[in-house]
């Protein structure tokens, strides 16, 4: 009888524990280039610290921020985290904006060339010291401006995000930065052919209120060949009418799945007819009238999920192409760089720089493991003794770990 009271004890302590498991969900602020960045964090209660736990980032457009992103979505993100078991993060642009690279004067981010990709990078490393976080499984999704910079996100940090899922956003035309990934990466596009924002078949963004301030976009079906061509996928998709579940809604939605990528890579196109500059399946209360229709046939938060949580790093099982690899600013003055280092990335995984004077003297070897296997390094303009080094052209080997070399030439003035 006693044993038999103790077991009953012991479940009823057990279910009281796990009934008061409570998600947790706060705002949070890092210091990052010498700005305050804000962003809020959704820890689902299912959140176990011995388990590898997945990171999304939602990116919010332009004129957002984590809140209204929020609500956009319906926290749709956040309530599938609590089955998913993953953590959402909401960061924050500058004055409501991301640098998404288009070369624009009007919005601060941009006018500033703010380094947004390397506040996401940190980001990641913020909550990995926090959390138990699979870096195999960081993923990125936004719209609008968000979805712009998740594609810019694709392009610089392929060494970091596995996988993007863009919704009402296009390739920027002119961009500042190379647009081109370092290697495949799974990309899921979602776009309404009634968009007034970001055109269906390119040009002025917000041409209703704008011409060209905002910058413009190619069209959609461009952006689309673009991933597809990049990922090496089959040039002609499987194509599926999904159900019209809400015929009201005016919007149905076609799904295209362009297959058989580089290292398993793919890309997800789905066509919204109808739909306007919004999320499929949000909250139309959360954006202007002016955005058009909002599609309930699908939940945009569902779909992306679902593409996001079967996919791995590719970079962590493939080793880099060491052509890929580029090195900037160049030439270098340490003391008005950024972070006052020169850095090279798109690196191979275990990759070796050997920087050396005009003398042909070795003045400092860095390891590619010695910055987190992250596919980069970064030199600070000083020796192995840690003295400044004078103004003048350097030479840098990079060895990959099959030996394979490339050179390169730094102009370091002051």
């Amino acid at each position: 009888m006693i044993k038999k009271f103790f077991t009953l004890f012991i479940l009823l302590a057990l279910s009281s524990v796990i009934s008061g498991l409570k998600a947790d969900e706060y705002d949070d602020s890092i210091t990052f280039e010498s700005r305050t960045r804000t962003f809020r964090v959704y820890v689902p209660s299912a959140y176990e610290s011995s388990r590898s736990t997945p990171l999304l980032f939602v990116l919010h457009g332009g004129g957002g921020d984590a809140v209204k992103t929020e609500q956009l979505t319906k926290s749709g993100f956040n309530t599938l985290s609590e089955t998913e078991k993953f953590i959402v993060v909401y960061p924050n642009g500058i004055e409501n904006n991301w640098n998404d690279g288009r070369n624009i004067t009007i919005q601060p981010a941009m006018k500033e060339n703010v380094n947004d990709v390397g506040f996401i990078s940190a980001l990641i490393d913020v909550m990995s010291s926090k959390y138990n976080i699979d870096k195999k499984r960081v993923y990125s999704t936004g719209i609008s401006n968000g979805a712009h910079m998740s594609f810019r996100l694709a392009c610089e940090l392929t060494s970091r995000i596995a996988a993007i899922a863009p919704v009402s956003g296009a390739e920027i035309t002119d961009p500042t930065f190379l647009y081109k990934a370092a290697q495949p990466i799974p990309v899921l596009i979602m776009n309404g052919t009634d968009d007034a924002f970001i055109l269906w078949g390119g040009g002025y963004i917000a041409p209703m209120f704008y011409s060209g301030e905002l910058g413009s976009t190619k069209s959609i079906n461009d952006t689309v060949n673009f991933w597809v061509n990049a990922n090496g996928c089959n040039t002609i998709p499987v194509t599926t009418t999904l159900p019209d579940m809400d015929p009201a809604d005016g919007t149905t939605v076609q799904k295209s799945v362009y297959g058989n990528g580089k290292n398993g890579s793919q890309v997800v196109f789905y066509t919204v007819n109808g739909g306007g500059h919004t999320w499929p399946g949000g909250d139309p209360n959360a954006q202007t009238a002016l955005a058009g229709k909002t599609c309930k046939d699908i939940n945009a938060c569902e779909e992306i999920w679902k593409f996001f949580k079967g996919i791995t790093l590719i970079g962590n099982n493939i080793i880099n192409s060491i052509d890929n690899a580029k090195g900037y600013p160049n030439p270098f003055n340490p003391s008005a760089a950024k972070d006052g280092q020169f850095k090279i990335i798109n690196m191979p995984v275990n990759s070796i720089v050997s920087i050396y004077n005009i003398n042909g003297e070795i003045i400092k070897v860095l390891k590619e493991t010695d910055f987190g296997n992250y596919g980069w390094i970064a030199w600070n303009g000083k020796d192995e003794s840690g003295n400044t080094v004078q103004r003048g052209i350097y030479m840098y080997v990079l060895t990959d770990g099959d030996c394979n070399k490339k050179t390169g030439k730094i102009a370091l003035v002051k």
